[in-house]
């Protein structure tokens, strides 16, 4: 197994993850808020489940494992594993999950690629995507960016909101500046 990301770079990943998927709801509150054919559904979720659209299964079930990872970072779920040094190489194992706080596991069994306790490090079955906090890191928020993204273009297009991004470009200083969609290219 390969060492997880550095500190900085779980900071920064975690941090990503959550705006992207704060940014995600907002987009789709605003659009749904400003079509006053769509229902209001307290969740975001909840009301891409009642689209009924069978051209949304895919993004459905990303979304599902992107908002589980959510989940594990801003409800800020224990895990705990051990470590193994042979030598200056480490490997960890025993991974589970500390129920202290939640009291179940939830759709852990349906979400998770291993049984737990694993003597792997778990992840999402569908995208692989890292669920222990201090294990996420570029790789987690690149394909959190490429849900997201699919999502809001695939929802638009089949007319269930209208998506116009209000900040097409992102600008770095007095140099750099290019569309925000393609952010992805940075963290390849």
């Amino acid at each position: 197994m390969t060492p997880p990301p550095s500190q900085s770079e779980v900071d920064y990943s975690i941090n990503l993850i959550t705006m992207l998927v704060l940014n995600f709801e907002s987009w789709i509150s605003r659009a749904r808020f400003f079509q006053s054919t769509s229902k209001l559904d307290k969740y975001v979720t909840g009301w891409i489940n009642g689209l009924n659209d069978s051209n949304l299964i895919e993004i459905k079930e990303s979304l599902e494992e992107v908002y589980f990872l959510r989940d594990a970072i801003c409800h800020n779920h224990i895990w705990t594993y051990n470590q193994i040094w042979e030598g200056d190489k480490v490997s960890y194992i025993n991974f589970d999950f500390n129920l202290v706080w939640q009291g179940t596991k939830g759709n852990f069994d349906k979400l998770l690629d291993c049984t737990l306790p694993s003597p792997r490090l778990p992840r999402t079955r569908k995208m692989r995507l890292n669920i222990v906090p201090c294990f996420i890191g570029r790789q987690d928020v690149l394909i959190v960016f490429k849900v997201v993204k699919r999502a809001l273009f695939l929802l638009d297009s089949k007319g269930h909101l209208s998506f116009v991004s209000k900040s097409p470009n992102v600008q770095f200083g007095d140099k750099l500046s290019f569309p925000f969609w393609d952010l992805e290219n940075i963290l390849t």
